[in-house]
């Protein structure tokens, strides 16, 4: 193998011989794993430290300041809240105002209806009767 790095051995065997150069330099490789773990470890403890050194106490005013801020946006949350509560209170009764006329024009239409059907009953039973009448006048003869 050459003098380059590992990359540049591989890179210049033939396909069937990048086993044994990984072989070769299996050491190597364990070494990288373990440096990158302590790495990543090493990381991670500088993240954590530096989040905790971060952190401080929060002074009484501070506090205070923020619950007046949360309590303010509670109340114009529950000033929503109770006029939408209203406006849905409002809506419900115009529905069931709405509901109520509808069955009201119901109950007219069934009775238009019904005294319809009557109508139309007293107009077959005298039909009969101007049918009768009509065929006594065809009947008669004429005075002149």
């Amino acid at each position: 193998m050459g003098g380059g790095t590992l990359w540049q051995d591989n890179a210049a065997c033939p396909a069937e011989s990048a086993p044994t150069a990984l072989a070769a330099h299996g050491g190597y490789f364990k070494m990288m794993q373990i440096g990158r773990g302590i790495a990543r470890a090493s990381v991670v403890g500088v993240v954590i430290l530096g989040g905790l050194s971060l952190s401080a106490c929060a002074t009484e005013d501070y506090v205070n300041k923020r619950i007046d801020e949360v309590n303010a946006h509670i109340s114009a949350v529950d000033a929503k809240a109770t006029e939408a509560g209203q406006k849905a209170d409002a809506a419900m009764a115009a529905a069931q105002a709405a509901q109520s006329a509808a069955n009201a024009a119901g109950e007219a239409a069934k009775s238009a209806g019904d005294a319809a059907q009557q109508a139309n009953s007293r107009v077959d039973q005298l039909t009969s009767r101007v049918d009768a009448v009509e065929q006594r006048l065809a009947r008669k003869r004429p005075r002149n």
